[in-house]
């Protein structure tokens, strides 16, 4: 009897913990070795961690799973049915929520997304590039208020950073982005 349970908590808790390694490997950071793609046509590809490409389909293929059996096994009880409408909640945020690739091109920046419309933004609609230090983000907005951000699972923030001073240098601060940029050519 007491080696059931014990076998019941291990399976649990490594239920529990497929969700929680396929998240930490879909949002870790990128590889520093990892580098932007330059293209044929001098346009420059920022994609998201290479792992996440691997491990996000297994996510949602689990969340799936959970979210379908919460929704079949639904108890009639008001916590059961807030269990199964969080299951299908979460299933359905970090489904949208996958990194788009980001291009750099000779009229602007774009956000290529999986499941949603692409952004768009021009180099002379661009009104804020917000560099976040301590989260490793950038985040460009333009006129219309579309934001592309660069996280942490984006390749080479560096060469973005020096791709908007090539393309905003004269309406970018004297000291941005106010850490080390390399130069590409």
């Amino acid at each position: 009897m007491i080696g059931t349970h014990f076998l019941r908590i291990a399976r649990e808790l490594s239920i529990s913990a497929i969700p929680g390694i396929l998240l930490y490997s879909v949002w870790g950071a990128a590889s520093k070795d990892q580098k932007a793609e330059v293209l044929q046509d001098g346009t420059v590809e920022f994609l998201p961690n290479k792992l996440a490409f691997w491990t996000w389909p297994l996510l949602m293929a689990y969340l799936t799973y959970a979210a379908v059996r919460e929704l079949m096994h639904v108890p009639r009880s008001p916590l059961g049915l807030i269990t199964a409408a969080l299951v299908v909640t979460i299933t359905v945020a970090i489904a949208a929520s996958f990194p788009a690739t980001i291009i750099v091109a000779t009229n602007g920046l774009e956000q290529v997304s999986w499941l949603w419309k692409n952004k768009r933004i021009g180099w002379s609609e661009i009104v804020e590039i917000n560099t976040g230090e301590k989260s490793r983000t950038v985040t460009i907005t333009g006129a219309d208020g579309t934001k592309i951000v660069h996280a942490q699972q984006f390749a080479d923030r560096p060469r973005l950073l020096s791709e908007l001073r090539h393309h905003c240098g004269d309406r970018l601060p004297q000291d941005f982005p106010r850490e080390p940029v390399i130069v590409h050519k």
